[in-house]
């Protein structure tokens, strides 16, 4: 997604919509902007007196809302869902795995990871086993994580690779489902999820700030305008920090890229207030 050009640096004044203001709903009153400012709220008559020579922007039956704020999020997982399956909203497990079927064509190499599974919409509402993806995939190692992020579901390709077999044992906070013969069955819970995806090969610099840059831009075109960003470890803040002004990003000549950032590295609390994480954190 491109970057939208910045805001003008003209006054502007926007009337003929319904504003939404701490207040609520305010019928009748219009916004004096300038380079993504709010100058004030009025009515349209009292604002063309303080700011005469403002460019009209006219938005009959519209509305007007602030930005809104996202208070718990993870920006790159967000960003990153472009290379992933996205097996969400699917009724069945034969649509779900024709779904992963049609993306490992077309993704040939590595990983296929992905998320948005549940089995809960599925008739019967049992969980997948690691020998429905099997079939699909082969040796290739598959590891997708179900839609509350607190389950993953693996081919026995990625069992192998982990060293999970009968003998393991559910670590400490998760664990690890088998079958009726005491054999993982591909389903991991919570901190045994770990157990697999601590090989997933870790993001390069550059797929860092992709993956940061593509999230911020998803979230601001669904209206965001700040965002906490929730366990950034400390390659991600370093990324945060790479593409923070006046680095040559998109953003280090625009007041608008993408939004304002607080992020927290999870060892010493929030790292910024504003725009980027910045070297209040120690992480």
């Amino acid at each position: 997604m491109p970057l939208p050009p910045p805001p003008p640096a003209v006054v502007q004044i926007l009337s003929g919509a319904t504003v939404w203001t701490a207040q609520g709903p305010q019928a009748g009153q219009a916004i004096a902007i300038r380079s993504g400012k709010i100058l004030g709220v009025g009515t349209l008559e009292s604002l063309a007196r303080s700011h005469p020579k403002a460019t009209r922007v006219e938005l009959p039956g519209g509305t007007l809302l602030p930005g809104f704020i996202e208070g718990h999020a993870h920006v790159g997982g967000l960003g990153a869902m472009a290379s992933k399956i996205d097996v969400g909203g699917l009724q069945s497990l034969p649509a779900t795995l024709a779904r992963i079927r049609e993306w490992a064509a077309g993704h040939a190499g590595g990983w296929l990871l992905g998320r948005g599974w549940d089995q809960n919409r599925w008739p019967g509402k049992a969980f997948p086993r690691a020998q429905d993806l099997d079939a699909l995939t082969g040796t290739r190692p598959v590891c997708l994580q179900r839609v509350d992020g607190h389950a993953v579901w693996v081919n026995t390709a990625a069992l192998t690779l982990a060293g999970i077999g009968p003998q393991t044992p559910d670590p400490e906070g998760g664990r690890i489902l088998k079958d009726a013969d005491g054999r993982p069955s591909g389903i991991l819970l919570d901190a045994a999820m770990d157990l697999v995806t601590k090989h997933i090969p870790a993001p390069t610099e550059a797929e860092l700030e992709a993956r940061l840059r593509a999230g911020l831009l998803a979230l601001r075109a669904d209206g965001f305008t700040a965002v906490a960003d929730m366990g950034v470890d400390g390659r991600e803040l370093a990324a945060y920090r790479r593409l923070a002004p006046p680095t040559p990003c998109p953003s280090a000549s625009s007041p608008t890229w993408p939004m304002t950032t607080t992020s927290c590295c999870g060892s010493c609390g929030p790292a910024s207030a504003s725009p980027w994480a910045s070297s209040r954190c120690r992480g």
